[in-house]
């Protein structure tokens, strides 16, 4: 199962909705579930609540699952590479995920989640069609 998690604005919620299509033929794909194999969670810089939400999500995270992927992705872990840099290092030595911070502006998040997780071969067809709201 694919957890997405979008803060911000329309055209965060348009690309975790894009990326989830692309991926619902292979995964479950939820909104919001605090436990999943993998987590997509879209950040946004627009207001410094929806970045501390994001933050606090991560860490959130970290705590609840073990042995998920965890791709950040959005605006603000672009803007504040750095500090989203800092923040994943710091929640690995803690537990047993895996993070990593994508640019999904120069590189598709879909593909790298289909190269890493996706076994179509042993996969069955999903019927669960992403809902946003």
């Amino acid at each position: 199962m694919i957890s997405f998690h979008t803060f911000g604005c329309k055209c965060n919620l348009y690309d975790s909705e894009q990326i989830a299509s692309s991926l619902a033929f292979c995964f479950d794909i939820r909104e919001g579930e605090l436990v999943a194999g993998i987590h997509v969670i879209n950040t946004c810089t627009v207001t410094s609540s929806a970045d501390a939400q994001a933050r606090n999500l991560i860490r959130k995270l970290n705590r609840l699952n073990s042995g998920s992927l965890i791709y950040i992705i959005g605006c603000s872990s672009r803007k504040f590479s750095r500090e989203y840099g800092e923040l994943v290092k710091e929640e690995e030595s803690k537990g047993n995920n895996s993070f990593e911070i994508i640019d999904n502006l120069s590189v598709s998040l879909a593909d790298i989640i289909l190269k890493k997780a996706c076994r179509t071969s042993d996969t069955p067809e999903k019927t669960v069609k992403p809902v946003f709201r």
